[in-house]
């Protein structure tokens, strides 16, 4: 006769196959977010139908992880956040808005993509709760920009052996084609890299404990902040100075540095990079347009499609068109072809004012809540003791920090490779501290 096992052994095994299938679920939450972070931006910025068909899929895969999980191990603690209570009010927003919306078909994948982001938001807080984790998070982001920069000069150099990124056939010229990395647009691509760029600076200031940690961190660094100048994508440069501007402002206010010692770090920094700019025509020839900003073509042609579209919001101001239906309302508003615009606009190139189109002007004192919620949040984290805590802080807010200011002249946060990784840098930057929960 076969001997039984003993009820001990078995509790043992059962309890470590239970622990195992519950790490098992935990990390599948936190590498389907990172694998879509890698995903998104080589996926042409995943603003494909069927890419964002993906992300779609791998959030609910990923929040299904989380919640069985939490099933499975009876641990139903939910970390809080400042902006549950703005996210509350933007979902009954939009959900409201998508009810009277202009195209209900269209409003409703517009509305499941905002749901995706709020459960990547909420993914990112519960399942990302220690500084092991957090720091990986940001490995992930920092690969993924040195990547895009090394495509970047591959593309500049006159070679492109993945003909997957080649933009030619959409009309882009040479120069476009190149400066746009696996994006199909310059901005798009310089847009990631204005967040990208505080958070691997962040990084080096949070964890540079040897000499060659620091050459590391500073020269990589310094490789994304020359990418950025080639792009030729001057919404890029004001946006990524404003971030970094942020991030050096709050530094000496707040974290009482020395000025003299940022000035150190600042000054041949920033002699470098206009020497790399004076060294490229394109960049020579962009940075000569600022001085002519009356005549610029493409300003113009935005300051004519902005009045358009607030004529539309007059006439749509407590619901909007409903999400995602911009596109689709605006060829009524839209200038005729013998202005200055001559091309169909499927953006606003300006993130506020579609928003505010697609839901209507309640939707600004949800802006301004979650912005005040976001800011207070993150300048409270600045005093935590945990220098961790308080250098990625400062970092993920001067990334948020600087895609703002991009969204006042582009569509960053329509993009979704773009707004993914917006989603994440502000779930790090309020999500509570690993020591507090």
């Amino acid at each position: 006769m076969r001997k039984k096992k003993h009820p001990s052994r078995l509790n043992s095994i059962n309890a470590y196959a239970k622990d195992s299938l519950l790490s098992f679920l935990s990390s599948t939450s936190r590498y389907l977010i990172m694998a879509l972070l890698v995903f998104a931006p080589l996926a042409r910025g995943a603003i494909q139908p069927w890419a964002v068909t993906v992300i779609l899929l791998a959030t609910l895969v990923a929040a299904t992880a989380l919640v069985l999980g939490r099933c499975l191990s009876w641990q139903w603690s939910w970390v809080k956040t400042p902006l549950d209570k703005p996210i509350f009010c933007l979902i009954t927003l939009s959900l409201v808005s998508l009810v009277f919306s202009q195209h209900r078909y269209t409003s409703l994948w517009s509305f499941f993509l905002l749901l995706s982001y709020i459960a990547i938001y909420y993914l990112v807080v519960q399942a990302f709760g220690t500084t092991k984790q957090i720091r990986r998070l940001i490995y992930v982001i920092i690969g993924l920009a040195v990547f895009l920069c090394a495509f970047f000069f591959i593309k500049k150099s006159g070679h492109n052996p993945f003909s997957w990124w080649d933009y030619s056939h959409i009309g882009l010229n040479r120069e476009l084609s190149a400066s746009s990395s696996t994006y199909g647009n310059p901005n798009h691509f310089a847009g990631f890299l204005v967040m990208a760029i505080p958070a691997s600076l962040g990084l080096y200031m949070a964890g540079a404990r040897t000499t060659i940690g620091a050459v590391v961190g500073l020269g990589l660094t310094l490789f994304l902040l020359t990418a950025l100048v080639l792009s030729t994508s001057r919404g890029g440069w004001v946006s990524g100075a404003a971030g970094l501007g942020f991030m050096a402002a709050v530094r000496m206010r707040r974290l009482r540095v020395n000025p003299k010692r940022l000035l150190y770090w600042i000054v041949p920094v920033t002699v470098f990079l206009l020497l790399v700019a004076l060294g490229n025509r394109a960049v020579v020839m962009d940075i000569r347009s600022f001085f002519a900003v009356a005549s610029d073509a493409s300003l113009l042609s935005r300051a004519t499609v902005w009045k358009s579209i607030l004529a539309m919001i007059a006439d749509y101001p407590l619901l909007g068109v409903g999400p995602g239906n911009f596109a689709l309302v605006f060829t009524q508003y839209q200038p005729p072809v013998g202005s200055v615009v001559a091309v169909r606009y499927l953006f606003a190139h300006n993130d506020y004012l579609q928003f505010l189109a697609d839901a209507g002007l309640p939707l600004l004192v949800v802006m301004g809540w979650a912005g005040a919620r976001f800011y207070g949040s993150g300048f409270s984290k600045l005093k935590h003791p945990d220098r961790f805590v308080r250098r990625m802080t400062l970092a993920t807010m001067a990334s948020v920090s600087g895609i703002l200011v991009f969204s006042l002249t582009d569509f960053n946060l329509h993009i979704p490779a773009n707004a993914l990784l917006f989603t994440v840098l502000v779930a790090l930057t309020v999500t509570p501290p690993a020591s507090s929960r």
